[in-house]
């Protein structure tokens, strides 16, 4: 396209030329200086725009070279940015790598601080271990000094009981075996005594036992073949239903722990006594099912329970070998007749009592008729004692 200044300078050179005959009018002079002017108004508003563009494009210029400064600068900060991050990037590798060598060493640590804790809880049972098989050697020893020192310092060859019998208290749990054996005890102070718990049971032997004239505790009938054949053997039976409550309530305040009732103790504090009656765990049921009944067969626990029959049969024979079976209900009757038949005062003190303790009354209806459920063999040994009792002393008391 060619510039309003050409154009104009065509214009004005066609018609400074132009013939004479072809712009000797008016009209055309008129149109042509119409014509000019409008060139020269678009040339002059050309000219304006090109300014315009001109001072446009020194902006934009500007502007660009702004932006050019700007992207130089980003570009830069970007570039330390990517250098930082690549700085960091590498160092993050090293602590990645520092980290897994930590966790291996570490890892490496643990199962040598495992084995050694190990190590040393295996030293340190078979020490306990140790020490408690050596406490109980020495009890031993010191039991059976005493008892051979009494038995070699006492006046005559005999016992002090009836007819020189050994005197064996069969002590079923909380049938008032406490307040017994303190009369015992008290009435036979010049006896050789053997009192102990029912594991020590379990180790004794018929010959350490020979030289003892009164045996008290929780034993049971297994270990009765341990005693002599010349004894005086006695135990106590109780209601059912008042036992197992009684046991309930002795479990969860004063019962010392052993590993045979452990569980039960852990059941009774922390059940109520209707969750309890119901606990079927091995160690719980022995309290509350027919505890007497099979401490009187073989052995309450429950490693023993497969290896009894019929339980009320032998319960039964068992129990008929006893010289005297005393009744809970008839306590002070029973301590009355048991003094004339050893020949010896007891005296009736009522001891280890829970004054805490619900009665039957107060016991839901629904928690005693299981009560009786679990005890159906106990009932009947113990009616069946409680009749021969009445039978043949409570008229002679």
């Amino acid at each position: 396209m060619a510039k309003p200044g050409t154009i104009f300078q065509r214009l004005l050179t066609k018609w400074r030329t132009t013939d004479a005959d072809n712009v000797g009018t008016a009209l055309d002079i008129d149109r042509l200086r119409s014509e000019r002017d409008g060139y020269r108004a678009a040339y002059e508003n050309l000219t304006q725009q090109a300014t315009q563009w001109h001072l446009d494009a020194d902006g934009y210029r500007a502007a660009f070279e702004s932006l050019q400064v700007e992207a130089t600068e980003w570009r830069q900060t970007a570039d330390g940015l990517r250098a930082a991050y690549q700085s960091l990037t590498q160092q993050a590798t090293q602590w990645h790598l520092d980290t897994d060598g930590y966790r291996n060493a570490f890892q490496s640590l643990q199962a040598e601080a495992t084995l050694w804790r190990e190590t040393s809880d295996g030293f340190c049972a078979a020490y306990e271990t140790c020490c408690a098989e050596r406490s109980r050697a020495l009890d031993e020893r010191d039991r059976l000094f005493r008892g051979l020192e009494k038995f070699l310092g006492r006046a005559t060859a005999s016992g002090p009981g009836p007819d020189g019998h050994q005197i064996c208290f069969l002590h079923i749990g909380k049938t008032a075996g406490t307040s017994l054996q303190h009369a015992l005890s008290d009435a036979f102070k010049d006896a050789v005594i053997f009192h102990e718990e029912l594991t020590n049971f379990d180790t004794v032997t018929p010959l350490e036992l020979v030289i003892h004239d009164l045996v008290i505790g929780h034993f049971t009938y297994q270990h009765v073949a341990k005693l002599r054949k010349d004894r005086f053997l006695l135990t106590f039976l109780r209601d059912p239903t008042e036992r197992v409550i009684s046991a309930y309530y002795f479990l969860r305040k004063k019962s010392p722990i052993s590993d045979y009732s452990r569980r039960a103790i852990e059941a009774a504090r922390i059940m109520s006594f209707s969750e309890f009656l119901r606990c079927e765990d091995p160690q719980v049921r022995m309290i509350t099912e027919n505890f007497q009944a099979r401490t009187l067969a073989l052995d309450f626990r429950p490693q023993y329970r497969k290896q009894i029959g019929d339980l009320q049969r032998e319960a039964e024979l068992n129990l008929s070998e006893f010289q005297f079976v005393g009744i809970v209900e008839h306590y002070r009757q029973s301590v009355e007749v048991l003094s004339r038949l050893l020949g010896r005062t007891l005296i009736a003190r009522e001891l280890n009592l829970n004054m805490d303790r619900p009665l039957q009354r107060d016991i839901a209806p629904q928690d005693l008729e299981l009560i009786r459920q679990l005890n159906v063999v106990d009932q009947a040994l113990y009616t069946g004692a409680k009749d021969r009792f009445e039978q043949t002393y409570m008229c002679r008391v």
